[in-house]
C-alpha cells in the first residue's frame, strides 16, 4: 500500500490529502497508517499533509508528527465523511498560498470508552462534541476533534484523544486541553457494565413495537472477532424468536454450500462455529440450520456514502 502511494508522489504534487480509518494494525505496525505518513513524510520531507480519520481512530504520536492538519468524523453512525474531508482540505489553501504553517495539539487520554456509549449524538461524548464543534465553527481554531478511539485495538495507542489545528499554538492548545479535561472528567459515563447474556436476550424478547438491534461487539471481525461465532442467534431461536435477521457471519463453507443448491433449494447446513477460538476459551459449536436460499449476489453493493 505504502509503495503504491509513494509511487505518486513525484515534483509536481504540492500537498497531499489522505482520506484513511487511523485504527489500522498490521505485522509489524501498531500504526499502518502512521507507518504510511512517515513513509509519505520521508519521501517528501516539506510537503503539506492533511488527513480525514474515522472517529474511531486510534491516534499515536507517529500520525500526528508526520501530519500537518487532521480531523475526523463528528458522528457515530458515521454520515459526514464528505464534509469531514471538506474540513480537512480547506485549511491547506492558506498554507499553500505563502500563508503560515498551521500548529497542531494532540491531547490522549488514558481512557477506553465503550463504543455503544461514545455516540457523539448523545449520552457522555455530546457535550464534549458540541463544545469542540463550536470552537471550530466560531474561528477560535481551524480544525479540532474528539476522537474516540478503537477500545478493542489490542495496541499502545489505544484511547480517546482530542486534536486541534490553528494558526495560534495558544489558541491550539487552549481548545485540546479545556476539552480533554471535559472528556477526562465524564470518563465514567463511557463505562459499560458487563451485562448477563440471558438477561440481555429475556429484555430483547420482551420488547414490542419496533424493532430491536442486539451489538455482539465481540464477534464483529472489524473488532478483531471471528465473525464465526453464532451464540447470539441460537439463543434468540431457542427462545422462540420469529423474523431473526443475523449477520454477517463469516462461513465460507455454508456460502459454498449455498451457491452450490441454488436459489429456492432447500438447504440445512453447520453455521459458524468453525474457527478455533480455544486459545480464548471459546467452544467452537456450529449451529445447524435448515431453509431456504433466497438470493445469491456477488456481494457488491451500492454505498450511500454512510457507514
Amino acid at each position: 500500500m505504502c509503495d503504491r502511494v509513494l509511487a505518486d508522489l513525484g515534483d509536481s504534487v504540492d500537498a497531499v490529502m489522505l482520506d484513511l480509518h487511523g485504527a489500522m494494525v498490521a505485522e509489524g505496525a501498531d500504526d499502518a497508517e502512521g507507518a504510511l505518513l512517515e513513509a509519505i513524510r520521508a519521501r517528501r520531507p516539506g510537503i503539506p499533509i492533511a488527513v480525514a480519520l474515522d472517529f474511531h481512530a486510534t491516534i499515536s504520536r507517529q500520525t500526528v508528527e508526520n501530519a500537518d492538519v487532521i480531523t475526523g468524523y463528528r458522528s457515530f453512525p458515521h454520515t459526514d465523511m464528505h464534509e469531514t474531508g471538506q474540513r480537512a482540505a480547506t485549511t491547506l489553501p492558506a498554507w499553500l498560498n505563502d500563508g503560515p504553517r498551521p500548529v497542531m495539539v494532540f491531547e490522549w487520554l488514558p481512557m477506553l470508552p465503550a463504543t455503544a456509549l461514545c455516540t457523539p449524538a448523545g449520552g457522555a461524548m455530546k457535550p464534549v462534541m458540541d463544545r469542540t464543534i463550536a470552537a471550530e465553527a466560531g474561528g477560535e481554531v481551524l480544525n479540532a476533534l474528539v476522537f474516540g478511539s478503537f477500545p478493542l485495538s489490542d495496541v499502545p495507542q489505544a484511547g480517546a484523544c482530542v486534536i486541534t489545528v490553528a494558526r495560534d499554538a495558544g489558541a491550539a492548545a487552549d481548545v485540546a486541553q479545556e476539552r480533554a479535561a471535559m472528556l477526562w472528567d465524564a470518563r465514567e459515563g463511557f463505562v459499560l457494565p458487563p451485562q448477563d447474556f440471558g438477561a440481555v436476550i429475556r429484555q430483547a424478547v420482551g420488547l414490542n413495537g419496533h424493532p430491536v438491534i442486539i451489538g455482539d461487539p465481540g464477534n464483529n471481525a472489524g473488532s478483531g472477532g471471528s465473525a464465526d461465532t453464532p451464540a447470539v442467534l441460537e439463543a434468540l431461536l431457542a427462545a422462540g424468536v420469529d423474523g431473526t435477521l443475523a449477520g454477517p457471519v463469516y462461513d465460507p463453507e455454508s456460502v459454498q454450500a449455498m451457491i452450490t443448491a441454488g436459489t429456492g433449494a432447500e438447504v440445512e447446513i453447520a453455521l459458524g462455529g468453525k474457527v478455533d477460538l480455544s486459545a480464548a476459551g471459546i467452544p467452537s459449536r456450529p449451529l445447524r440450520l435448515k431453509g431456504r436460499v433466497g438470493a445469491i449476489t456477488d456481494g457488491r453493493s451500492p454505498s450511500p456514502g454512510r457507514c
